[in-house]
């Protein structure tokens, strides 16, 4: 299925047009880090309820903050929420220098603490390379969602992948300026 990932970059949105662009799936930026929800968040929520499409959250994890925190952040953030998608992890930075093992016990910690909390498992989120190469077995057991451009499927990163972010400059009625493009699959679901 067509989808897209908006956060408060994308501005404000005529979510009938995306619905009429073909648009089934859209993933919402919900928080990151920790005390950050995105500025967006409820009014591109409020826009796509409603309209037909599968809808989603996803929270960008930060390097400097506790992941035990921004589980419970990001829940807080969704819970009582309308949603179908897979609530998504977003790890892709390393400005730290962490080891995989130490990137991914960060991981391990925020997906225990949110399944602790939900009930439920979360997708990852990552980047081809990042994923290849700074996430664990651990961390692989989880559905993935790769973001790899230009290529009409994504590289092999020991995921099972249920998304393919392929372009971060696609157009979309309803969207003023560039926007995150992806396929999904019914396992985000």
């Amino acid at each position: 299925m067509k989808g897209i990932d908006i956060s408060h970059h994308n501005g404000t949105i005529n979510f009938n047009s995306v619905k009429n662009s073909g648009i089934e799936a859209i993933i919402i930026k919900a928080t990151e880090g920790v005390d950050y929800i995105d500025p967006k968040f409820k009014q591109h929520y409020n826009g796509c309820k409603g309209l037909g499409f599968h809808v989603g959250f996803y929270h960008f994890m930060s390097e400097k903050t506790d992941p035990v925190q921004q589980a419970n952040d990001f829940y807080k953030a969704i819970k009582g929420l309308s949603y179908d998608i897979i609530p998504v992890l977003d790890i892709e930075t390393n400005k730290l220098g962490r080891s995989q093992k130490q990137i991914s016990d960060r991981c391990i910690s925020f997906l225990n603490e949110f399944k602790r909390l939900s009930g439920i498992d979360c997708m990852i989120y990552t980047g081809g390379y990042f994923g290849r190469d700074n996430l664990d077995s651990r961390v692989k057991k989880y559905k993935g969602w790769i973001a790899h451009y230009g290529v009409s499927k994504p590289m092999d990163t020991g995921f099972q992948v249920v998304g393919h972010q392929y372009s971060e400059t696609g157009r979309v009625s309803g969207i003023t300026g560039n926007c995150d493009m992806n396929n999904f699959t019914d396992g985000i679901l």
